[in-house]
């Protein structure tokens, strides 16, 4: 009778390539979740560890993660906003423990849902500051994102069920070659900072003066009616981050400016007080102080801050009142500066290509 061979004669054993392959799988997790951990690009733990800058890869939920680690009842002021408010710095607001809750894109449904979760999570601030972007006014909602624990208004995931993803190994692997995906980064305290290799900003050769330009409608008022209910304790005060007076330009060009004061009018009787820092000035004709004509440097907010604190006088320019005057004001300076810096407009076909592609970027 033949001898029987051995279940693992003549080739390698399953059980022991099998135990290799998980041993050899648990370790990749272990050494992701390790990276990630270290470099901590969604602020699980205070943010990158290893030194270095934090990136904004995903500012609404590396802001929540911060907020809530901070501890939501600690704060007495919020900034709410576009990436244009995020260089707003908190501690500029002397008297307050403010959370900048800005980020990348905001609109105003996006700000309401946060607003509404600071608040479920226990803050009550006594100041609120809410960026007020004219485009909103100009577009319609679209392709809203915001997490889905912010609009169930609970705690986020498990911080390792974040850190065991692709997309946060990718954003630490990014962290470590400094390969930021956007001129603006963060610091240690979650304050935003230009990056020292921040492009130069060139104004356009020429605002494209559009045949049939969008006007500035109210639709969206009812969404910072509702946002400022979410507060009613606070002072809120209501500010349009600065842009270029090339960006305001099209208002003159376009026939627009009688609707974007009319506008923001309105929206200036939802606050307690409103300002519209992108009036024309000679600090938005500094092309020294922006990196492309919508993000202004964190010492320029420095002063705007001191501004919205200061008590309130009519003689302050950015100090939104009556819409007549408001418009009468805006008028003015925008005419002057435009003659001031020979700035000109036209129809697409004679504008060149640089001024079509900034006219997307500004829509």
């Amino acid at each position: 009778m033949a001898a029987t061979p051995h279940p693992q004669s003549g080739g390698a054993d399953p059980r022991r390539f099998l135990h290799s392959f998980v041993a050899t799988l648990l370790l990749a997790l272990a050494l992701v979740v390790l990276l990630n951990r270290l470099v901590d690009p969604l602020w699980h733990f205070g943010g990158n560890q290893v030194g270095g800058p934090n990136f904004a890869f995903n500012e609404r939920i590396s802001k929540a993660n911060a907020f809530l680690r901070a501890g939501p009842e600690s704060f007495d002021c919020l900034i709410l906003g576009s990436s244009r408010a995020t260089l707003m710095r908190a501690q500029d607001l002397a008297g307050y423990r403010c959370f900048n809750f800005a980020f990348s894109a905001a609109q105003p449904e996006e700000m309401l849902a946060f607003a509404r979760y600071a608040r479920a999570m226990g803050t009550r601030p006594r100041l609120l500051l809410v960026g007020v972007d004219a485009r909103d006014f100009a577009t319609h909602p679209h392709d809203l994102a915001i997490p889905p624990f912010v609009l169930a208004q609970r705690e986020p995931p498990a911080w390792w069920r974040d850190y065991l993803s692709i997309d946060a190994l990718l954003f630490s692997l990014r962290t470590l070659i400094d390969d930021s995906p956007l001129p603006r980064q963060y610091n240690a305290a979650l304050e935003a900072t230009i990056r020292p290799d921040a492009p130069v900003f060139a104004p356009p050769a020429c605002v494209m003066r559009r045949p049939q330009p969008t006007p500035y409608v109210g639709q969206r008022l009812q969404v910072y009616r509702e946002l400022r209910a979410v507060f009613p304790e606070a002072r809120a005060v209501g500010f349009v981050p600065p842009v270029s007076v090339w960006d305001m330009a099209p208002l003159h060009f376009e026939g627009t400016l009688d609707s974007y004061a009319t506008t923001l009018s309105a929206a200036a009787t939802i606050f307690d007080r409103f300002h519209d820092f992108a009036l024309p000035s000679a600090a938005t004709a500094d092309t020294a102080v922006t990196y492309d004509g919508e993000h202004y440097s964190p010492v320029l907010h420095t002063r705007l801050a001191q501004r919205l604190l200061a008590p309130e006088t009519e003689a302050d320019p950015s100090r939104v009142w009556a819409p007549q005057d408001y418009a009468r004001r805006l008028r003015t300076a925008l005419g002057q500066w435009i003659e001031t810096l020979s700035i000109e407009a036209g129809p697409p076909a004679d504008c060149p290509r640089s001024a079509a592609i900034w006219l997307d970027r500004r829509a």
